[in-house]
């Protein structure tokens, strides 16, 4: 009898910001709710195998029932490593999942660049991310 192998396929059907701003992420949370109206809130820590440790990263997360998208706000650095090592200049991933349009992602760019302790925010494309698996899947 021959060998079975399983492929798994991954979905990566979400946009994905990437934000450099030095604050604590409590902080930065704070910050983006206060200039986005967002209403995040801290769920556990999302916890991942990086090089034989397991790293803690915060996540906070918000569901806008009118567009029915679900957004996650990620630290990249966490307990053991960065969850993303391709992308080191990035504080936090904002993943954006549900329909987006593009007015309102640039609205919310934006609005998240508008913050003074912000640097810089991107479009990241998934994609081209070799750690792409690293990332949180509900």
């Amino acid at each position: 009898m021959g060998k079975l192998k399983l492929q798994v396929e991954y979905d990566f059907d979400f946009t994905l910001l990437g934000i450099s701003c030095h604050e604590p992420d409590y902080r930065f949370c704070w910050m983006v709710n206060k200039a986005t109206g967002m209403e995040f809130v801290r769920e556990d820590d999302f916890s991942i195998l990086l090089k034989d440790k397991t790293s803690s990263h915060a996540i906070f997360t918000c569901f806008i029932e009118e567009n029915f998208c679900t957004y996650h706000l990620i630290a990249n650095k966490g307990t053991a490593g960065l969850l993303i090592p391709e992308s080191r200049n990035t504080d936090y991933f904002m993943m954006i999942k549900g329909p987006v349009q593009e007015d309102g992602l640039a609205e919310l760019t934006a609005q998240i660049k508008d913050i003074n302790k912000v640097l810089t925010v991107f479009t990241v494309n998934v994609n081209d991310l070799k750690s792409k698996y690293n990332l949180p899947f509900e």
